[in-house]
């Protein structure tokens, strides 16, 4: 420890000449204040000592030094966030900070440098390492801020350069307009000289060699080239004028151009604006040709002026945009006919930029989101939803189509006020030429009344299939009951006709064969025939055969004629279907049914 104390002695005997910057040094530990105090001292530095990193900032705002050493460990306010602080302040943000830190690893070095830290010094302190890098900090910002300093003298320099090439543009502008003026004296002068001076022979016949290589550019052009004098006599025209007009170029010299001009007031115009600017680019005006059919052309144009500064004539070109015109205005149309369709079917249809703006949308999400404004760019999420949401919806296509530049469709619970909303929505890609996604297209439709009808109508449908389900059930007791019932009725009907059969028609039949005088005969017969009438409502369906059947075997032969399997009418009679068999059996023996082929029921169903 002496040894590194003798070291800084020896360090800071030789304190730096002329210069005196201030350092300020912020650290809670005494011993180091001191310590460093004293070294940057001997070094000719001017110090301030701070203990926290509070009153740092105070002093800093104050009094800016040009370097600060900083404590990365103190109580409260550390020096990691001290410098981010100061780095903040557009005052301070320059000012080089180094940390001093007994810590001397990567990670601490790291936080440090993106804190805002420049440098690092670790303890215990070299002095002449303090004096190092101090200096050299000093030494970079001093080259800054000369070069600060420099960039601002060029800065001045660029926009004198561009003060002196604007008023080099305007001569240049003056002295074009002045060789026109020349020009158009010179060839005067020229034309007397060519007539009067035979040994420039030479001159002229290249003179008229470069004429004749202009002229054939003048006559081949597509544009028209014109000039016409101020009181709107045509004095030079392209012989092109013909492909448009149908008229030669003769017939347009010395022409009014008022002639031509299919509205007259667009030539008023046209000269309104030549005489404010000067110059005029892609005019557009509406010519007549020979035949009276209307052409567009757009006039590129100048105004040329004499020497006393007064209007001579117009020169210029014009150019036939009638197909351009026609294109523009059937693609007008289309996107008339197509904003039209958009704006008026009942889907919303809306355009979202990458950063999920809205750019644009059709009537439909206006009468469904009024409040809208496209020009300030509002973000979706936030003006769709009531209350706005603070990020991107869960469930949103269009975030998923930026993502990976597919369709994409989902259906939304949108909180508008004390009620949700159902949109289903399309998102769908658009790409410009090198297929990178610019926007995407949301259709929206609103199924909020479809979603409650579906509600109410599975509510009902649920609710018919319990009452369905009730009906099965009821029919299905109904149909046992007058099973029940008829089979009642066939057994008593049965029975009746059994005992009329067994225990009444026996004693008729001996009461007649008894000596009977003719009053008991003629008593008996009624008997007889007021019984056949009581059992005739019970047989009416049965033929004289069925009198020989078995009451058991009368159930099973109604039974076979309603259709009933052997199974069911053993189960409804409770027996087998052995014993089912054998009543068939004797039914087909008192029929005399010897044909096994032939079918029971049906046989049954014709003795009805």
């Amino acid at each position: 420890m002496e040894a590194d104390t003798s070291h800084c002695s020896q360090i800071v005997e030789e304190p730096q000449k002329n210069k005196s910057p201030q350092i300020l040094i912020v650290d809670d530990a005494f011993i180091d204040l001191e310590l460093l105090t004293y070294i940057l001292t001997r070094g000719g530095y001017r110090v301030r000592a701070l203990s926290n990193g509070e009153m740092a900032l105070t002093s800093v705002a104050i009094n800016p030094p040009e370097v600060i050493l900083l404590d990365v460990k103190m109580p409260g306010m550390d020096g990691y966030e001290v410098c981010r602080r100061l780095k903040l302040n557009k005052q301070s943000s320059s000012i080089p900070v180094i940390f001093i830190s007994a810590l001397d690893g990567f990670d601490d070095r790291v936080e440090g440098f993106r804190a805002g830290g420049t440098d690092y010094i670790t303890k215990p302190f070299q002095p002449a390492e303090v004096l190092a890098r101090v200096e050299t900090h000093l030494k970079l910002r001093h080259i800054q801020e000369k070069l600060e300093a420099q960039n601002s003298r060029l800065q001045q320099e660029i926009a004198e350069r561009r003060e002196a090439e604007a008023a080099l543009r305007e001569a240049r502008d003056n002295l074009e307009k002045l060789v026109e003026k020349r020009t158009a004296e010179l060839i005067h002068k020229n034309r007397q000289l060519i007539e009067e001076i035979e040994e420039r022979k030479k001159v002229e016949d290249q003179l008229r060699s470069s004429e004749e290589k202009y002229r054939c550019i003048y006559e081949s052009i597509q544009d028209i080239y014109y000039e016409i004098g101020f009181d709107g006599i045509i004095q030079e025209i392209s012989p092109s004028v013909e492909r448009i007009t149908k008229y030669t170029r003769d017939a347009f010299i010395g022409k009014s151009v008022y002639e031509i001009y299919a509205y007259p007031e667009q030539r008023e115009e046209f000269l309104k604006e030549i005489m404010k600017k000067e110059t005029v680019t892609d005019h557009e005006v509406t010519m007549k040709d020979r035949d009276g059919k209307l052409v567009t052309v757009s006039l590129s144009s100048r105004l040329v002026f004499d020497e006393k500064g007064h209007p001579l004539k117009i020169l210029g070109s014009l150019r036939d945009i009638t197909t351009r015109k026609i294109a523009e205005e059937a693609l007008r149309a289309s996107e008339e006919k197509y904003r039209s369709v958009v704006d008026n079917i009942g889907i919303g249809i809306a355009l979202i930029s990458p950063n999920m703006e809205i750019i644009t949308q059709n009537n439909q999400m206006k009468k469904w989101f009024p409040d809208v404004d496209v020009s300030k760019k509002p973000i979706c999420y936030k003006t769709f939803n009531d209350p706005p949401r603070g990020h991107v919806c869960s469930y949103c296509p269009t975030y998923k189509t930026f993502r990976d530049g597919q369709v994409h469709e989902s259906v939304t619970d949108t909180p508008a006020g004390q009620e949700t909303i159902h949109y289903r929505i399309i998102s769908s890609p658009v790409r410009d030429r090198d297929g990178n996604i610019i926007a995407a297209i949301e259709m929206v439709e609103d199924i909020t009344e479809r979603r409650r009808a579906k509600k109410d109508l599975e509510k009902r449908e649920k609710e018919l299939r319990e009452k369905t389900r009730n009906l099965e059930e009821l029919n299905t007791a109904l149909k046992v009951l007058l099973r029940q019932r008829e089979a009642d009725k066939d057994e008593l009907e049965e029975r009746t006709m059994s005992n009329v059969k067994h225990l009444v028609l026996p004693y008729i039949e001996k009461l007649k064969k008894s000596n009977l005088d003719a009053k008991d005969e003629a008593y008996v017969g009624i008997v007889e025939s007021n019984l056949k009438d009581i059992v005739s409502s019970f047989s009416q369906r049965l033929s004289s055969q069925y009198m020989t059947f078995t009451p058991k075997e009368l159930q099973v032969a109604n039974l076979i004629k309603e259709g009933q399997t052997t199974k069911d009418i053993a189960e409804l009679l409770n027996t087998s279907p052995g014993t089912v068999d054998f009543h068939r059996h004797n039914i087909r023996k008192k029929l005399n049914l010897k044909n096994k082929r032939a079918n029971l029921r049906s046989y049954l169903l014709t003795l009805s």
